[in-house]
Order: structure tokens, then C-alpha cells, then sequence
């Protein structure tokens, strides 16, 4: 793809590694030394001289000439060029469609909180579950956390914990390179980022993990091109001729090939994917088979991708940052290519717990899109609760955009048909989804039903056990979910998410008596999510911190519960959070790319 070649290969040839200190003979990422620091238990990340070296290094190789050269001359490089040149052309456009476009995303951007400075605004949910803190010390500690708490809520298979930390330690040289001095930065200085990285540098080894660091520096060195290349297509003169002549707009296909090196996915998968927990799943290049053989799985892991695009679609907008599938897709395709976007992510989750294929990973790879949907939901980087409800309390037409579907409609947008495919969009950017027709209540709850309680339980457990106790929970739940219509009534229903919780556990034979300190969090969690999913409320965002921490802490700290009993109470959690998201009529992830879409086309009429 012209992203490597012998010289910037031979850069890498030295990386470190060491003695297996955790990690089995299988693994190819491992432990080759023991953290100190502990989320939300730790006051501080120790210093290491050798990991700030390392930082220092690589950050220099992202701008190291051999590496930049063959960056920029690649063929990522030139899907990147013809992406920027698509996208500027298109927002030039003077077709009516353009115009409503511009316009409607212009109103939205207008109310929208702005992206950005959200460490400082993590000191206090920081210092309600480790007393003490200091400021001067918590801005590594939340950015590394903030890596680290992707691993820990999307590979829920991991026996060991501090795998995820200092995946997540390696994974802040990503983040330093793309939010340091953004018109998003986070507001922490680069010593933060070197303090939080340092430990990746010096505990973690293994031939994946030194993979994984070669994929991660070209990475960054794309998103240095890549802003460059995007900012210097827009003075282009003649940006219709330069597409035409380079065969039409950028496809879908190309776009989610930029957009994994623009993500650092490769490097992100490598890592983790080969520890203990996932490794029977890779190949011996300690890659994913599944990945490229199933279309679901494909589907499911792009995901983790597809939820950023949602809830950063008004920021990047507004900071000009159009590297963003959702925007690529109603720049290109018009508002139809937006609609249902949301939607589609879930039913994405629910075909691939269906998928009968054979192949190894379905249900790893649902648990990682489960994760996903949370993640980014709850993550006070973007701020998905003080979008929704600046835009649905905005002016009188955005306002009716973003409005929830009215009482006993909601389940009928709960779902829709995805057509074949490894993607999203055809390759003119049309939706590979279509609209559910009209369906019976009863027909659509046991549909629901079902993918609830299949998200919920473990694939052995599910095909074991008999669901009727689940069930028995699930569907009146459904049925007031797309009836109720007075808020506080439906803010109650929070007692009915946590009887399944509670069913879930006790159908996969998990004595939690003992446990009961480290569950009830989980519990805590659910009531406060449903109370933000069905009222999005001016409570909901002055939860954002809160709510994100707290949920994390529970995670991470459910990583101390014997290992078989810990990934049940993960899943059952991960399951029933991502069906009140996404299964009971108020998505929010619906709420916001069909709210956009219903904008933009509305636009100009008034």
C-alpha cells in the first residue's frame, strides 16, 4: 500500500522486548515487566526515564524523511488526495442538494457544544473515586485511562487487566500526535502524553507488540499528511477535472482503507488481539482471518469506527476535519446515504450474532462493537448527551429534527433490513440498509427480545439454557419502552434493566453473593444511562464525567473477579446497556445521524 519499505522498516529493528513476565508460550504480546500504576486506585504514574526516551524517539520517527517520503507517496496518500478533493468539490457544489446540505449542517453546528478541554473537566469526577488527587497529576492519569478504557470495555476476554493499561499506554503516542495543539486538544501538555505513554514502552513485549509500534508511528505519520493533503486539495482550481481524471469520487471501499490508518486500527488490533484471551483467534502473521473471510466480522470491528464518525460528525464539521465516513457518505450520496446510519450500526451487532458461517470470532467481535457503542456514547470527549440536548432544545426547526419518534412508534425505528455487504454504502455511496416495513407490536418485541437476550449471554450459555426467565423481563419491557409517554414513568423502567441484569447472572450460573461490591456499580451505571437515554436532559450532561468514570471504574475494576465470572458479568453488563442504547426506541446514535439527515433536507424550505 506504500506505507513501508526497507529503510523504514529497518528504523524499527531494534525495538524492545524482553523475558515473558505475564503472558502464555502462545502469546505474542505479553508482559515483559509490571505496571505500578492502577486506574482509579493509583494518586500517580512514576516517572520512567526509559519510557520517555522511547516516546521521545518515536515521536521523532513520526517525521523521520524515509518514513514521510514513502507516506506521501503511497497509494493511501492518493485516495486521500481524490477523499479532500471529493469533499471540497462537493461542499463548492450549487445543486440544490448542496446548498440544503451547507445550510442545514451550518444550523446545527451553531448551538453545538464545542469539542475540546475535557481534562480539566475530568478532575473532579477523578477525585470521587480516589480522594486526593492531585492536579498537576491527573492529566496523564486521564489520558492514559482514557487509551487504556477502550481495550478494557471492547476486549472483555482479556484474563489480565493490565494488558489493557498498557496497550492503552502505548496507544497515547496516537493520541499525542493528533490532539496536541488540535483546535479539539483535550488541554493537557505533551508531558502529560510522554508521562502516560512511558509504561507501554518498558512493560510490554512480544514481535506483535513491536508490529504494532511500526504500524502505529506510520500511522501517525499519515495523520500528519493526511491534514496537509486534505487542507492543500481545497485551493486546488479545477477540483471537478482532478476528480474526473482520477476516475471519480473516492469510494467506500477506499475511504475505510484511509480511514483504519487515519484510526491507527491496525496497530490497536495487533496489539491486544495477541495476548492471552484472543490470540487463539490470529494467525501466525498475528493477524485476524475472520476479518477478511466473514462480512459480518468485517462489519462488526469497522464499527468501532462507524460510532466515532456519529458522535464526532458536528465537531469535525465545525474544526474542518472531514475525514469522517458519515460526513464522506451525505457529502456524496445526499441525506438518504445519512439516514438510518445510526440504526444500521446495531443491526450490524445483531447479523453477526446471527451469523451461522463457521468462522472463529462472532462473538468476540460483537463484544468489541457492544464496547464500542458504549465507549464513545459515554466519553466526555464528545459529548454525546450535551449534543442532544442542545440541538433538541435549539430553534424551532432543528429542534423537530432531532425530536424523539412520538409514543408507540418508537419500536418501528428500532431496527431495519441490511442488505449483503462488507461495508455500509455501495460504491456511489447508497445505503446498504433499508427502512423495516410496518410490523406488528407483538412480531417486533419477540424480534427485539431475542437480539437482547443474545447480547446478553455468553454463545454457550445461550445455547444451553432456556431464555423464558429473560424473556419473561424483556418484552412488557419493550412494550412500556414504546408506550409510556411521561418521562418520569419511563425513567422507572430502570428497575426492569436491572432485573435482567440480575436474570442474566443467575441463568449463567454466577453465584454473585460474594461479589456483590464489585457488581452493584454496574447497577448504578444502568439506572443513571437509562435515565440520560430517555430524558437527554440538562441532568444527563452535567453527568457526562461522572457517568464515563464511573462506568470505567466498575469495568476495570470487574477485572479482579475470577476470571470466568468477570466475562459473564461484562457481557450480561455490555449486553443489556447496548439494548437500552440501541433496542428500546431511543438510539441516540439514530437520534443524531437522522436528526442531521432531517435538517439537511429541510433546510431552505422555511
Amino acid at each position: 500500500m506504500g506505507l513501508t519499505d526497507a529503510s523504514v522498516q529497518s528504523i524499527f529493528a531494534s525495538m524492545n522486548s524482553g523475558k515473558v513476565i505475564v503472558g502464555s508460550d502462545s502469546a505474542l504480546t505479553y508482559l515483559v515487566g509490571l505496571p505500578v500504576y492502577v486506574p482509579y486506585a493509583s494518586h500517580r504514574i512514576e516517572h520512567s526515564a526509559q519510557g520517555g526516551a522511547y516516546f521521545d524517539q518515536l515521536l521523532a520517527l513520526t517525521d523521520e524523511k524515509s518514513l514521510c517520503k514513502t507516506v506521501s507517496t503511497g497509494a493511501i496518500a492518493a485516495m486521500t488526495l481524490i477523499a479532500g478533493a471529493s469533499l471540497w468539490h462537493a461542499s463548492k457544489g450549487v445543486s440544490e442538494q448542496s446548498r440544503r446540505i451547507a445550510s442545514g449542517l451550518a444550523a446545527i453546528a451553531r448551538p453545538a457544544p464545542k469539542k475540546g478541554l475535557e481534562v480539566p473537566r475530568l478532575f473532579s469526577a477523578y477525585r470521587t473515586v480516589a480522594p486526593g488527587l492531585k492536579a498537576q497529576d491527573m492529566p496523564a492519569m486521564i489520558i492514559r485511562d482514557f487509551c487504556a478504557s477502550t481495550f478494557a470495555w471492547q476486549c472483555i476476554r482479556s484474563p489480565d487487566a493490565r494488558i489493557h493499561d498498557l496497550c492503552g499506554s502505548l496507544l497515547v503516542l496516537t493520541t499525542a500526535v493528533d490532539y496536541v495543539g488540535a483546535a479539539d486538544d483535550p488541554g493537557a501538555k505533551r508531558a502529560a502524553y510522554r508521562l502516560a505513554a512511558s509504561d507501554g514502552f518498558t512493560h510490554l513485549g512480544g514481535d506483535s507488540v513491536r508490529q504494532a509500534l511500526q504500524d502505529m508511528v506510520t500511522a501517525c505519520a499519515f495523520m500528519k499528511t493526511k491534514d496537509v493533503l486534505v487542507a492543500a486539495s481545497r485551493h486546488w482550481g479545477e477540483l471537478g477535472g482532478f476528480v474526473e481524471a482520477a476516475g471519480g469520487g473516492i469510494t467506500p471501499d477506499e475511504f475505510i482503507l484511509a480511514r483504519w490508518w487515519d484510526a491507527a486500527m491496525s496497530p490497536y488490533h495487533r496489539m491486544v488481539m495477541n495476548s492471552d484471551g484472543y490470540d487463539y483467534l490470529m494467525n501466525e502473521a498475528g493477524a485476524f482471518d475472520s476479518f477478511a473471510r466473514c462480512a459480518t466480522v468485517q462489519r462488526a470491528i469497522d464499527n468501532l469506527i462507524r460510532y466515532s464518525e456519529v458522535v464526532d460528525f458536528v465537531a469535525d464539521y465545525s474544526n474542518e476535519e472531514f475525514f469522517n465516513e458519515a460526513f464522506v457518505a451525505l457529502s456524496m450520496g445526499g441525506v438518504k446515504a445519512l439516514r438510518g446510519y445510526g440504526t444500521s450500526l446495531s443491526c450490524v451487532t445483531d447479523e453477526l450474532l446471527r451469523c451461522d458461517c463457521g468462522e472463529p470470532g462472532h462473538d468476540e467481535a460483537a463484544e468489541m462493537s457492544m464496547g464500542g457503542c458504549l465507549w464513545y456514547l459515554l466519553l466526555p470527549r464528545y459529548q454525546a448527551w450535551r449534543q442532544l440536548r442542545a440541538f433538541s432544545a435549539g430553534e424551532e426547526g432543528l429542534a423537530s429534527a432531532f425530536t424523539l419518534p412520538p409514543a408507540g412508534r418508537r419500536l418501528q425505528f428500532a431496527t431495519q433490513i441490511l442488505l449483503p455487504g462488507k461495508l455500509l454504502h455501495g460504491v456511489s455511496w447508497q445505503p446498504l440498509w433499508r427502512v423495516m416495513p410496518s410490523t406488528e407490536r407483538p412480531i417486533l418485541i419477540a424480534e427485539l427480545t431475542r437480539r437482547i437476550v443474545r447480547r446478553c449471554l455468553l454463545i454457550d450459555v445461550w445455547r444451553r439454557e432456556c431464555h423464558d426467565s429473560l424473556t419473561a423481563i424483556a418484552q412488557p419491557l419493550l412494550q412500556q419502552c414504546d408506550t409510556l409517554e411521561d418521562s418520569a414513568d419511563l425513567r422507572a423502567l430502570f428497575s426492569h434493566w436491572h432485573a435482567l441484569f440480575d436474570a442474566c447472572l443467575q441463568l449463567s450460573g454466577t453465584r454473585v453473593d460474594s461479589h456483590q461490591s464489585l457488581i452493584d456499580p454496574f447497577k448504578s451505571v444502568l439506572a443513571r444511562l437509562w435515565g440520560c437515554i430517555v430524558a437527554c436532559d440538562e441532568l444527563a450532561g452535567v453527568d457526562t464525567e461522572q457517568l464515563y468514570v464511573d462506568c470505567d471504574a466498575a469495568v476495570r475494576r470487574s477485572y479482579t473477579l475470577p476470571v470466568e465470572v468477570g466475562l459473564i458479568v461484562r457481557r450480561a453488563f455490555f449486553g443489556i446497556a447496548t439494548s437500552a442504547v440501541e433496542l428500546a426506541g431511543f438510539n441516540p446514535y439514530a437520534r443524531l445521524t437522522d436528526g442531521i439527515a432531517s435538517q439537511c433536507e429541510a433546510s431552505g424550505d422555511e
